[in-house]
């Protein structure tokens, strides 16, 4: 640590400012365990900052959790070049200042990997997320990059569904089983059925949480639909999980989370029992402190960077073969 950082806060920290704040402080307490560090953490209350910003030539790093109370502090006070950091963690889309770096857990897409680009260039794919917010992030960086994608192809999965069935209709196995009990019907004997998979798709595009993705494969196969691309997008495997199986993802390939695949040691026994969103919240915590030292930061969330006062982290590929995991840093 270089400088001081304070992290301000306006009365409470809610849930997921309080997980992150529990990441932050493990990765301190654990790099302080092994080195004499003369700075210091402040949690300091957003109204005294507020009456003290004006009058201090202090060089503290800031760290904010909050837009409501990033406002207010940039509009109360001056910031100095690149010295204050938001973390936003609830996608509210602020608009920053020059001299602030932003962390949205929520904005990063990974579209740009290669072998993404290979199958939305073919545009023989079909995207299915659990979660609308992703969709929308995918047509975006289509309609950015002038790629053509056929919309119906991009499906909403709830994760109470039957997905025997949702795969079933997703690939007009059903309309086709209907026909062969109407010919079998017409013809008055029975006719032999055989799942194919629809000629117009090679590729799936998977954003979801572990437990879909571990549902989805096995309802591909129960469908007989075995010759299909499948790539995973992060956070569709916990490890941590016990109900997470590395043969149920079997010959499909993506990116995930360093954090999620390796079950590491780092002395926080509560870590185990979060939900695989709230590991991210608590792990971008852990590597903030890192980062905010090095901004070429490898960490639990991956590759960090910096580009137009926003941060970016790359996850690293993966394979599932044979239920063994094959990791590419």
């Amino acid at each position: 640590m270089k400088k001081n950082i304070e992290i301000i806060y306006e009365k409470n920290f809610n849930e997921k400012e309080s997980i992150f704040i529990q990441g932050f402080f493990a990765n301190f307490y654990l790099n302080n365990k092994y080195s004499r560090i003369s700075k210091k953490i402040l949690l300091v209350d957003l109204a005294d900052k507020i009456k003290s910003c004006k009058n201090t030539k202090a060089n503290n790093i800031r760290i904010v959790l909050n837009n409501n109370v990033y406002e207010k502090l940039n509009k109360n006070c001056t910031t100095e070049k690149l010295n204050t950091y938001l973390v936003d963690l609830e996608r509210n889309n602020v608009p920053i200042s020059k001299s602030t770096i932003k962390i949205a857990l929520k904005d990063q897409a990974f579209f740009d990997n290669e072998n993404i680009l290979k199958i939305i260039k073919k545009n023989k794919f079909i995207y299915i997320s659990s979660e609308i917010e992703e969709i929308e992030k995918f047509i975006k960086f289509t309609k950015e990059n002038d790629f053509s994608i056929n919309k119906e192809n991009l499906i909403f999965l709830k994760n109470n569904d039957d997905f025997e069935l949702f795969i079933a209709e997703v690939f007009g196995i059903q309309d086709s089983s209907r026909r062969n009990k109407d010919l079998e019907r017409i013809l008055n004997q029975d006719l032999k059925f055989i799942s194919r998979k629809r000629n117009d798709i090679e590729s799936i595009i998977l954003s979801s949480n572990s437990e879909s993705s571990n549902r989805l494969l096995p309802a591909l196969k129960f469908n007989l639909l075995m010759n299909l691309e499948v790539f995973n997008m992060p956070n569709h495997y916990d490890s941590w999980n016990s109900s997470s199986s590395t043969t149920d993802l079997d010959f499909s390939t993506g990116l995930e989370f360093p954090i999620l695949i390796n079950k590491l040691n780092f002395g926080d026994n509560s870590f185990s029992s979060l939900s695989s969103n709230e590991k991210l919240v608590y792990s971008l915590g852990f590597d903030m402190l890192g980062f905010l030292n090095d901004q070429d930061y490898f960490g639990f969330l991956g590759q960090y960077s910096v580009k137009n006062n926003e941060v970016n982290f790359n996850p690293i590929s993966i394979s599932f073969l044979d239920g063994e995991i094959f990791q590419r840093f």
